[in-house]
């Protein structure tokens, strides 16, 4: 074994096959395939040296540990250090996965980003209507994808729901983003921009923003990769443009989810799993992508209750941008609450040389596609 992989993702494992590279994986639940793995472990992630021995005796034949979700930045950078292998330094993976160390460090250094409040600086409910308002967004410290967040207005629930595992934060009108980047040797090497036409539906890739707000958006990223001392890796990067100026919202340290890298392997007409690869492993990245055509992706998600109607599939099919067309929904299933946005019931990717036809069929491809539930009808 060469290459260990935490946390299962389809387009990683695929690129290192391609490039002919051992690989094993640790994933706490079971994966549907094996793909052509030496090696999987369906357990928790190791706490310890002694849990990554008994679970994989074969340790000492990995030389690069890759972290594909973000559950598993932080314990992919421990078994790093245990094996002595390339990594960030913890801090770093630390800063990327807790959401109050994060921008307690990054507020420091200057980054603006929206007000917050953790139980470490709560004093009372008076204090969070004045540094906070009246509505307040409750995150998990350490969850991505909108998984458990909250947005409330009462205070007494508001503080009922601060405690070590979660953040307050004031809440912010604008829109959202991301912004993607490969970093070599502590520089950027490579960045997209993805707007959030939708947040967890539609985004734009790259976004449709003025040049203007492009650029002020590179240097808020550059300013939170050199403030962490990032050295490489792949970044996600997500940001929130208001009308009192751009926002930081949080950073990862791991290959965006929303069918992100899909889009862009689409639009670029490149592998952005084997530059992840290529990136993680320290290898020479060769040629990078260029931007050939305009994209987009949504994501499908139903109205809560059971499916009993389908309608405008063949229609959308024949869209002249759309690229791929999933559908996991189908009549009779029921439709529960929806617990974050890498949930879904299918998707599509479009892409396409003329940005007017990609947001024709965009339109055309909402205003026809329907899933119509019990609870919509």
């Amino acid at each position: 074994m060469k290459v260990l992989v935490m946390g299962y993702r389809k387009g990683l494992c695929r690129a290192l096959e391609k490039l002919q590279i051992p690989y094993g994986i640790w994933h706490p639940k079971p994966i549907k395939t094996s793909r052509q793995a030496i090696r999987i472990v369906t357990a928790a992630y190791p706490k310890s040296h002694a849990e990554l021995v008994n679970q994989l005796p074969e340790h000492e034949e990995i030389n690069h540990v890759i972290a594909g979700t973000e559950d598993s930045v932080f314990p992919a950078s421990l078994v790093r250090k245990w094996l002595g292998t390339r990594r960030n330094s913890l801090s770093v993976a630390a800063k990327c996965t807790d959401k109050a160390k994060m921008k307690i460090y990054l507020k420091e250094h200057q980054i603006p980003m929206t007000s917050f409040l953790t139980k470490k600086n709560y004093v009372n409910k008076q204090q969070i209507l004045k540094e906070l308002g009246d509505k307040v967004v409750v995150k998990p410290r350490k969850s991505s994808g909108s998984r458990g967040l909250k947005i409330l207005s009462d205070s007494d629930e508001i503080a009922q729901a601060l405690n070590n595992r979660t953040l307050l934060e004031k809440a912010i009108e604008g829109s959202e983003g991301s912004i993607e980047s490969i970093i070599e040797d502590g520089e950027i090497r490579f960045t997209n921009i993805t707007q959030y036409k939708e947040i967890g539906a539609w985004n734009y890739i790259p976004g449709h923003n003025s040049n203007k707000v492009n650029k002020e958006i590179r240097e808020l990223n550059e300013s939170v990769v050199k403030a962490l001392k990032i050295k490489w890796g792949i970044t996600h990067l997500e940001y929130y443009n208001t009308k009192a100026g751009l926002l930081f919202g949080e950073i990862a340290l791991r290959p965006p989810g929303g069918y992100i890298m899909d889009t862009l392997n689409e639009i670029y007409d490149f592998d952005f799993w084997q530059l992840l690869v290529k990136v993680e492993l320290g290898l020479a990245l060769g040629e990078l992508p260029v931007r050939k055509k305009y994209g987009a992706s949504i994501i499908i998600y139903p109205e809560l209750g059971v499916i009993s109607k389908i309608v405008g599939q063949e229609e959308v099919e024949g869209l002249e941008s759309l690229v791929r067309f999933r559908l996991k929904a189908k009549v009779g299933q029921t439709v529960s609450k929806r617990m974050g946005v890498g949930e879904d019931f299918g998707y599509g990717l479009f892409a396409h040389e003329d940005k007017q036809q990609l947001k024709d069929d965009l339109k055309t491809f909402r205003s026809s596609f329907k899933i119509i539930s019990n609870a919509s009808e």
